[in-house]
């Protein structure tokens, strides 16, 4: 691709955005690279982080990264990441349901993007009904469509794939 010749730093964050949005990993790899060496400064830089940390559920990173949160991380967004790391670092099963409700009250916009972390939770936890439960509820319209469609298929792939003790669907 032409990331290489893109040279401003709103094109580079356009860039990482849609390969996300996209979910093509190696583009998105390539444009954060390239806006990390281009400016490094960038608060995007930041938010970008954040959004990777709670992706693979590096629940301590998150905090640690709030604890003083960093230029371009605003206090709603380090709010509902540090609420969504405090809740799903739990040993047990977290409670999904309450922090999608306080998340719901609190910042609606998120929704999706909690109930997201919700099902990744899950499925790493290996609670596969519970992870198609959370994804039955996504709405697969709107900015998420494509990631919450991912999820579903995800969920459902994983019961049929995983079986009981006694051979019969995760169900």
């Amino acid at each position: 691709p032409a990331i290489g010749e893109l040279a401003t730093e709103e094109m580079l964050e356009a860039a990482v955005n849609l390969a996300h949005d996209l979910g093509e990993k190696e583009l998105e790899s390539k444009s954060f690279a390239q806006l990390e060496r281009m400016f490094p400064r960038s608060h995007h830089l930041q938010r970008h982080r954040l959004r990777q940390l709670l992706i693979a559920r590096d629940y301590v990173g998150v905090t640690a990264m709030l604890a003083s949160p960093p230029p371009g991380i605003d206090p709603e967004t380090a709010a509902l990441h540090a609420r969504l790391a405090a809740a799903l670092s739990v040993a047990e099963k977290p409670g999904y349901d309450s922090v999608l409700a306080e998340v719901a009250d609190r910042w609606p916009g998120r929704l999706v993007q909690a109930r997201l972390a919700c099902i990744r939770d899950a499925d790493a936890r290996g609670l596969f009904s519970e992870a198609l439960a959370l994804a039955m509820t996504l709405e697969l319209t709107g900015e998420h469509a494509q990631r919450s469609a991912w999820a579903l298929l995800h969920a459902i792939e994983q019961l049929l794939i995983r079986r009981d003790e006694h051979g019969g669907l995760g169900i």
